[in-house]
């Protein structure tokens, strides 16, 4: 180690050590931690680093993070401007800042730490130099720096704004050049594509660093030279400078940005030179193409279509296909003159979602280009050459897709369409399964057609009913659909011998289930009897396949089973039923029940609830029997289902509640209501064997209480009270426990009865508990229910015998229990018993209620006890609640942890038992306000669920406790609502409705019950409507909906309904004048959201939903509004944004404006 100044000095100068030596021993010397006497040390290592900076050879010294902050340091501690000056002079900056930057080492450690140093030492030249760059050097400084700052993209974003803003503060008089093809050119080879990179890591594109590079890469790069272009597009292809899909993508949005406005043939060629270079960006160019909503040229299209159609790789090759389906959005005519190339190969596509897409924007091209005939014919083309390969036509979904845009053809087209399908089928009925099928799916159409309209294509199709012999099921489907949508087109004097036709048509040899339809449908447009039908029915559906039994249980239950019920024998019925409840059926069901009509049929109801009775061991023939009313299922049919569901051994949940639904109207003949032994085996035969409730239980003997009074009843609670007593004096099974206790619970009466039942089942709980804590594991379950029923025993019938025993339980389970782990079922029972012996710090109680919360228990298992507490409390005063409410507010900084649900649950009790009693409530609701506001600010928290508990809270204070709301706490409710929308609604984020429309609501409740106290808080008002307009216009519909524009419309809508103005004590006069009054102060300030509106409805679109939902809102904006504000909002707007104004008034004055007609 060096002992003297000349050592110290050959030691640094020698080239044997290492940077990073240099570096420790030079911080080392300046901090006087060499014991050497070594003045000027500072300029000493300043000289060195720049005489090493100017040796070309010096590489290391250039690039390494250490020399270039210990020079930043040295540079700080001389104060000799001229010394720095003449150092700087010598030191040939730019070429030194340009190695260091092409040689710094890579390690992800260590650029950062370059970065920062680099920015410092910007900073210092910045600061007392102007440097002269050429074009050049500064092209590969600003390069260098976007790589560092690529490399470093971790560090912060201030930091690499400031590094950037920093080395254009030092380029400013090197990139002030007039650009030619040259440096146009070496900037594209240079600069460019570390400048995408660059940009595509950033989220903001807004910073004063960003706009400077946009700025800088506009005058390089999209200066309308056709050569620069062709050089960047040459570019592309070269290995050294290729870019990933993202950066790709990033280069065309730059490009669109600056060309779609002027030269689209040039964005063009660009994407097509990206795609060839990098095929998996063409969705997200696309889609940038799109965005610019120019019309692209129809050759570019083509071609681009030509190569992705002979692309496609395999039958399921999404991305082809997605791509297709955007090339056809973009442009119909390619859909339209490619359509028979697209449907051969679509249809051998199997993922059915990407098939219907595709489909679908085919059949879009040809209904918006007005030529949808011309693609029922492709498809009918299609169809009949299709041989092998899969149709279209018989699908639902494609059928969707066809009939739902029917009604936008024009009539004559229809009616044309219509008569040749027609046409076809009376030339050839028997080979007319296409035609058919296309008329179908006209007629599935239809109903969106007007009436008018509809009139005009009945011609045609009449004469399909002059068809005679046997016909297909195709050709009667379509007859019974006909009748469907006409029914007067069937020929009148067919209907004077109707009875002979229908009796021909059963003695045909090809009846189908479509044949009996068509008859049906006949005789619900005239009367003729069905006897022979009926018959005829019968004979075909035994014999007939599944598929086609399926069609026949369809007409009775869900198409006519008002007919089926009359012309049907009970023996056919039951048949029906029994088969209607096979596997193979049992879906009918619930299409059958989704009308109501299937209910007012007596025989067809009897038939099914008797089959249904007979299968109580069927899951599904159980719902079923729930899902029919009450009224619809005979007594006797209740009584023995009843009968034979409680004799079940062991009861499942679903037997259950068949029972209670059964039981609903009770027949007080069942054994289950008339006999004490079976009600005991119901609830002994439960399977989930300790429940807190007995439906089944509670529905008996509530029924027999309602009627008390007859002999039937009255015998039947007398022998109940009286097996009670007698079982519970001799043992204390587990069945007998549970039905005195839900006896107890039920009889509301505290009859004498009750009370001695009372004690003796306190008694037996309390030993039961006792005798259990020694055995927990095993009897987890029953420990929960006993301590649960003894303690809801102690709420509902309190006496000194039930206190006694709580607390002699709890000391015997604290012995026992002491130090030994225990269930949470078995810490929740503990909980509840402790609540109600103890009677000390009401703190102590919710200290317990958190904690057992955060480990996984139910709040409606532990929330009674609390409830309890706090009773008990408030009935010794308020000073225990006060106390407790304080520390309650202490502890919301914590609604972002584990346990803030269990804290924000306290919370909202605390709030709804605040009255004008307690003097201090007005103070503690101030102070839980601002405590809360203070924890959003201050502390980070993901889960919403608690803050939107609270919100509700106040909401629901607002309306029932508005005392408690000051001026002051009324107006910081605004800003709480809008931070509470900052915090939670994030641009991916699947809550931000439930936020969204929950701020609203309490801003709602200000309005219509606080309306006095905002006469001059509109600034408050606008600070949380133009930021929620905000949030609408720029989160996409996936993650914020229509419901959320619902929820804001319907505030404005209220903010501007005058009508809910107070009017209690006031005369019409100064009614009247307080609505003018309010209505002077929206015109104020409403303009200012107006102006927001269409602001973002130009710049960031709202979408469809979300403009309807706010429609109401603009138009109730207009009803106030008189032409001095419109004028003076269209003084404030630009062309654009006075034409939007001029539009959505129009539109307003059409149909939105209120009208007394």
């Amino acid at each position: 180690m060096a002992s003297t100044a000349e050592q110290t000095s050959k030691y640094l100068r020698s080239k044997e050590i290492s940077v990073k030596e240099i570096s420790e021993f030079s911080n080392k010397l300046i901090d006087g931690d060499i014991d050497v006497y070594f003045p000027n040390a500072e300029t000493f290592v300043l000289e060195l680093i720049a005489n090493r900076w100017i040796d070309q050879r010096e590489l290391k010294f250039k690039s390494n993070y250490r020399i270039w902050a210990l020079f930043n340091r040295c540079w700080r501690n001389v104060n000799n401007d001229e010394l720095r000056k003449m150092i700087f002079k010598t030191l040939k900056f730019p070429e030194t800042l340009i190695q260091g930057l092409q040689n710094v080492v890579h390690e992800p450690s260590e650029v950062p730490l370059f970065a920062s140093a680099l920015q410092g030492t910007l900073e210092l030249i910045n600061a007392n130099f102007v440097v002269e760059t050429t074009a050049e050097q500064s092209q590969h400084i600003i390069s260098g720096v976007f790589q560092l700052i690529v490399e470093s993209y971790n560090m912060d974003a201030d930091a690499r704004s400031g590094l950037l803003m920093e080395v254009f503060n030092l380029l400013q008089s090197g990139l002030n050049y007039e650009p030619t093809l040259k440096t146009c050119k070496s900037f594209i080879d240079i600069v460019l594509f570390r400048l995408v990179r660059y940009i595509s890591l950033l989220e903001n594109l807004n910073g004063p660093p960003v706009k400077q590079t946009l700025r800088l890469l506009h005058r390089h790069v999209f200066t309308g030279d056709n050569a620069v272009i062709g050089h960047l597009i040459s570019s592309l292809s070269c290995e050294t400078q290729s870019l990933n899909a993202r950066e790709h993508c990033t280069l065309f949005e730059i490009a669109a940005h600056n060309l779609s406005k002027s030269d689209f043939t040039t964005l063009e060629r660009l994407f097509t030179a990206i795609v060839a270079h990098d095929f998996t960006a063409m969705p997200h160019l696309l889609r940038i193409l799109s965005e610019t909503r120019k019309t692209m040229s129809q050759t570019f299209l083509e071609n681009l279509f030509e190569k992705l159609f002979k692309s496609i790789s395999t039958r399921d090759d999404s991305t082809t296909w997605y791509l297709i389906t955007r090339i056809l959005q973009l442009d119909i005519e390619v859909g339209i003159r490619q359509a028979s190339k697209i449907m051969n190969r679509l249809a051998f596509v199997s993922d059915l979602n990407l098939k219907v897409m595709t489909f679908k924007t085919l059949v879009e091209c040809f209904a918006n280009g007005r030529d949808l005939h011309k693609f029922l014919k492709l498809l009918e083309d299609y169809e009949c050459t299709r041989e092998d390969a899969p149709s279209y036509i018989y699908d639902e979904p494609f059928i969707e897709v066809v009939a739902n845009r029917v009604a936008e053809m024009a009539n004559n087209t229809i009616f044309e369409h219509l008569s040749g399908l027609v046409d076809e089928i009376i030339v050839n009925p028997q080979r007319a399964a296409v035609p058919v099928q296309l008329l179908m799916i006209l007629l599935r159409g239809f109903p969106k057609i007007s009436d008018a309209n509809m009139m005009q294509l009945k011609l045609p199709l009449s004469k399909l009913f002059e068809l005679e012999g046997d016909q297909t099921y195709a050709l009667w489907n379509l007859f019974y659909n006909i009748l469907n949508v006409y029914d007067d087109i069937y020929p009148e004097d067919k209907f004077l011998e109707i009875e002979t036709i229908v009796s021909n048509l059963l003695q045909q040899r090809g009846k189908c289930a479509e044949m009996f339809a068509f008859i049906f449908k006949l005789r619900e447009l005239r009367d003729f009897s069905l006897e022979s039908t009926a018959q005829s029915f019968v004979q075909y559906f035994t014999s007939a396949e599944i598929e086609e039994r399926r069609k026949m249980l369809e007409i009775v239950f869900c198409g006519f089973p008002t007919l089926s019920d009359k012309c049907f024998s009970k023996e056919s019925l039951s048949l029906f039923a029994e088969c209607l409840f096979k596997v193979d059926y049992q879906s009918l069901f619930t299409v059958a029940i989704l009308s109501d009509d299937v209910f007012e049929e007596t025989n067809i109801m009897h038939s099914v609830t008797s089959v249904l009775s007979e299968r109580l061991s069927d899951d599904f023939c159980l719902r079923a029997l729930c899902e029919v009313p009450i009224q619809c299922i005979n007594k006797s049919v209740r009584i023995k289902t009843i009968n034979d569901l409680s004799a079940k051994n062991d009861l499942t949940s679903l037997d259950y509640e068949v029972l209670c639904h059964l039981l609903q109207y009770p027949t007080y003949r069942s054994e289950l209501e008339t006999s004490v032994e079976r009600l005991q085996s119901v609830v002994a035969g439960r399977s989930d064997k300790f429940l807190l409730e007995n439906p089944v239980f509670e529905i008996v003997l509530k029924n027999h209480i309602c009627q008390s009074s007859e002999s039937v009843s009255a015998a039947f609670l007398e022998d109940l009270i009286r097996v009670l007593r007698m079982r519970l004096s001799e043992s204390a099974a587990d069945e007998i426990v549970k039905m005195a206790y839900y006896f107890i619970i039920q009889e509301q009466a505290l009859s004498e009865e009750c009370n001695e039942l009372t004690t003796i089942l306190t008694g037996i709980l309390s030993e039961q508990l006792i005798l259990l804590a020694d055995i927990l594991i095993e009897n987890s379950e029953a420990f929960a229910f006993y301590s649960q029923a003894l303690f809801t025993l102690f709420l509902r019938r309190r006496n000194e015998k039930t206190a006694s025993d709580i607390l002699r339980v709890i000391g015997c389970l604290h012995s026992k229990l002491s130090g030994k782990s225990v269930l949470l079922k078995v810490g929740c029972s503990f909980f509840l018993l402790f609540s109600a012996a103890y009677k000390n710090e009401l703190n102590i109680i919710l200290a317990h209620y958190i904690a057992l919360r955060e480990c996984g228990l139910n709040k409606t298992d532990l929330f009674p006890a609390v409830e309890f507490a706090v009773s008990e409390s408030l009935q010794k005063g308020f000073k225990d609640f006060n106390i407790a409410f304080a520390c309650i507010l202490n502890s919301l900084n914590e609604l972002g942890s584990s346990y803030g649900e269990a804290i924000c649950e306290i919370s909202q009790y605390f709030l709804s038992r605040l009255n004008r009693k307690n003097i201090e409530s007005q103070i503690l609701y101030a102070k839980f306000q601002s405590a809360l506001r203070t924890t959003l600010q201050l502390k980070s928290i993901e889960n919403h669920r608690p803050v939107l508990m609270l919100l509700e809270t106040i909401k629901r204070l607002l309306i029932t406790e508005s005392w408690l709301f000051s001026q002051y706490l009324t107006d910081s409710l605004f800003p709480l609502c809008s931070l509470v929308n900052f915090k939670f609604i994030k641009a991916e984020n699947t809550h931000n409705d439930d936020v969204m429309s929950s701020t609203c609501q309490l801003i709602s409740s200000i309005v219509l019950f606080h309306r006095f106290k905002l006469f001059n808080r509109h600034h408050l008002i606008l600070s949380f409507l133009c930021p929620s307009l905000e949030y609408l216009a720029t989160i996409s519909d996936e993650f914020l909906n229509s419901s959320s524009a619902r929820e804001l419309g319907r505030l404005v809508s209220n903010l501007c309904e005058s009508s809910n103005i107070s009017k209690s004590g006031k005369s019409r006069s100064e009614v009247d004048s307080k609505v003018t009054h309010v209505k002077g102060l929206l015109r104020k300030f409403l303009p200012v959201f107006l102006m927001k509106y269409i602001t973002l409805s130009i710049s960031q679109p709202f979408r469809q939903a979300i403009r309807k939902e706010l429609l109401p809102a603009i138009n109730s904006i207009f009803d106030i509004f008189s032409e001095r504000e419109l004028t003076f909002i269209s003084a404030n707007l630009d062309n654009s944004g006075r034409t939007y104004l001029r539009g959505i008034y129009s539109e307003y004055k059409k149909a939105g404006k209120w009208r007394e007609n």
